[in-house]
C-alpha cells in the first residue's frame, strides 16, 4: 500500500475518532473547544489538500512521460 493511502486511512480515521470524542465531551460538559475544533480540521484540510495535489502533479508526469 502507497505511503500516501495509508495517510489519507489515518486521516480519516483520526476525523472520525476526533468527532466521536468532541460528541462525547458536549454530551458531558455542554461545551466543546471551538478554537481546537477549528484547528483540527483545518490542518486536516490542508493536509488532504496537499495530497491531493502530489497525486495530481504524479499523474500528470506519468502521462507526460507515456
Amino acid at each position: 500500500m502507497k505511503f500516501s493511502k495509508k495517510c489519507v486511512i489515518a486521516m480519516f480515521l483520526s476525523i472520525y475518532i476526533f468527532t466521536m470524542l468532541m460528541t462525547l465531551t458536549f454530551l458531558i460538559k455542554g461545551a466543546v473547544p471551538d478554537e481546537l475544533i477549528r484547528n483540527f480540521f483545518i490542518f486536516w484540510g490542508i493536509e488532504g489538500g496537499a495530497l491531493a495535489w502530489i497525486k495530481k502533479l504524479e499523474t500528470k508526469k506519468s502521462k507526460k512521460g507515456d
